[in-house]
């Protein structure tokens, strides 16, 4: 979970979870305030941050 998450300055690192090479490799979607995501079983949290505005520059794949 992140609690200070800064789009455009953080980036998720998700390099090591396999089969995931892009954006769209990824599922998001928002929960409230948070934006949720994930791959098979792994999830990782974002602390108040719409997931709208993510992209794949936000992450290190």
């Amino acid at each position: 979970m992140f609690t200070d998450f800064r789009d455009g300055e953080d980036k998720g690192n998700v390099s090591l979870l396999f089969g995931v090479d892009r954006l769209s490799d990824l599922a998001i979607r928002q929960a409230g305030d948070d934006a949720i995501i994930w791959h098979r079983a792994e999830v990782m949290i974002l602390k108040h941050v719409d997931g709208y505005y993510l992209s794949g520059s936000d992450f290190i794949f």
